[in-house]
């Protein structure tokens, strides 16, 4: 049965394109449908209602953080391929004015998925997963 489940999860159409210094791939709105990793171990949560967060990352650089529809955070962004976040993991990094947020990964396919990492070099790092939304 879990031989099945692999064969349906990889039979699924996705895949994962590099995203240029601009960050035009991942322009768009995000809604945070859930997140997994803790130091407890592996999770993996659902996001609740309360608060709903929401991305917007605009062509023109801008990054929007929305906690529950009130902008939380703003600024100007920019991806970084092959970020050194330590001597030993490069990764692809979202960087929000002067600070590197974390990794960032965009998966495209029946749901665009936008998953941001803050410390990425951990193993049982926190990552967001974020999808697109038409919610602003």
């Amino acid at each position: 049965m879990f031989g099945v489940l692999l064969l349906c999860m990889a039979a699924c159409k996705k895949e994962n394109r590099p995203l240029d210094t601009k960050g035009t791939t991942i322009n768009g709105n995000w809604s945070l449908a859930s997140y997994s990793g803790g130091i407890a171990g592996f999770r993996h949560r659902q996001a609740d209602a309360n608060p709903q967060v929401t991305l917007s990352i605009t062509a023109d650089g801008v990054y929007r953080q929305y906690n529950n529809g009130n902008l939380a955070t703003q600024g100007n962004y920019a991806v970084l391929k092959d970020y050194p976040f330590s001597k030993t993991f490069t990764a692809d990094a979202l960087k929000i004015d002067n600070d590197v947020l974390g990794s960032v990964r965009l998966q495209l396919g029946n749901q665009d998925t936008l998953y941001i990492t803050p410390l990425p070099q951990w193993p049982d790092a926190m990552t967001f997963e974020y999808t697109r939304s038409n919610i602003r």
